[in-house]
């Protein structure tokens, strides 16, 4: 008990510090993350309901956090402060190829908006999921990747879009470095052709997404003059009972994140705008009252204090729905 109290006060130390070292080695807030076992980070972020406008500069006094209906003591609390391990996950279906120029182009301005601490890796899908290049803090070489991906991805025509949410959730699992935020910003149309009995489901995918406290950020591109072209690739009626009910939208909610929609000339604006919405995110930590490991899923409800509402207007309060009470691993504990 005493050992876990020292790990969990080194941790609160380390996160309230303003910087991180440039050379991701010495990382030390990383480094205690992964002893603080019994730690359960949310990821949150605030909206004026009225208005829409990100509510920044709020305090740890400021939340109430309970799980299962039981207030808990946040233990930790900062915004912006811990680095981000981001997956591009480029959806390559028929629909979507048309806009790759202009995604290549708006990812690199966009990516600009990252600090040197954050890492990038990207990954392309439509009928299978590709890992195209592993995380990098390298802007330039995603945006060369993005430009290359028609031509190293092969990757199929059909859109199995819940599939490919699942294969990027087990890779930022495993490949991103521990005690960072963890996001997948996927840019698709939203529309997808996954058979029920193909792949993984909309279930496996919302588990796997609490299980690693993923949050997700879309950014649905559409083609507004192709349309119409673009329903020759959808499945006909009848086959529409047998498909996935996964969607960007979906996962965002559940998971507490944000979906943006632009047209393909608008692409580099509004990755560029979720990268700041990122960066205006809570996170909050707390040790549950319910010490039991039984695999069971908690809710957990964030809410800002009546009188911080008073003051600032209605609120809402995005951050993931809950998560799964399993044994976790030491090399990866900081997620659930």
């Amino acid at each position: 008990m005493m050992g876990r109290k020292l790990f969990l006060f080194i941790f609160l130390l380390l996160a309230n510090l303003s910087t991180y070292p440039q050379d991701p080695a010495p990382n030390h807030a990383e480094a205690v993350l992964t002893f603080t076992t019994d730690l359960v980070v949310v990821d949150a972020q605030v909206l004026n309901k009225q208005t829409g406008r990100l509510v920044g500069g709020l305090k740890r006094e400021d939340f109430l956090l309970y799980e299962d209906g039981i207030r808990q003591e946040i233990a930790h609390f900062s915004q912006d402060k811990l680095p981000l391990s981001i997956v591009l996950l480029l959806d390559l279906s028929r629909s979507v190829q048309p806009t790759i120029k202009q995604i290549r182009e708006g990812a690199l301005r966009a990516l600009e908006h990252l600090k040197p601490e954050d890492e990038v890796a990207l990954m392309a899908f439509a009928t299978k999921t590709r890992l195209i290049q592993d995380f990098t803090p390298d802007r330039q070489l995603i945006a060369d990747q993005i430009s290359r991906v028609n031509e190293t991805a092969h990757v199929g025509r059909t859109t199995m879009l819940s599939e490919a949410f699942y294969q990027a959730a087990i890779h930022l699992h495993r490949a991103a470095n521990p005690g960072r935020r963890r996001v997948i910003i996927p840019i698709t149309d939203d529309v997808s052709t996954q058979l029920i009995f193909i792949g993984h489901s909309e279930k496996e995918v919302l588990e796997k997404l609490f299980e690693s406290g993923i949050v997700v950020y879309g950014l649905i591109v559409y083609r507004w003059e192709k349309i119409e072209k673009a329903m020759e690739y959808t499945p006909p009626r009848v086959l529409e009972k047998h498909l996935t009910r996964g969607s960007v939208k979906t996962y965002a909610t559940k998971t507490g994140g944000e979906v943006m929609i632009a047209k393909k000339e608008e692409v580099d604006v509004k990755l560029a705008e979720l990268i700041d919405h990122l960066r205006t995110r809570y996170s909050l930590g707390y040790v549950s009252s319910n010490t039991k490991q039984d695999g069971r899923f908690r809710k957990i409800k964030l809410r800002v204090t009546p009188e911080l509402e008073t003051q600032e207007g209605k609120l809402a309060v995005l951050t993931r729905q809950g998560y799964y009470a399993r044994e976790r691993e030491r090399t990866d504990s900081h997620q659930q």
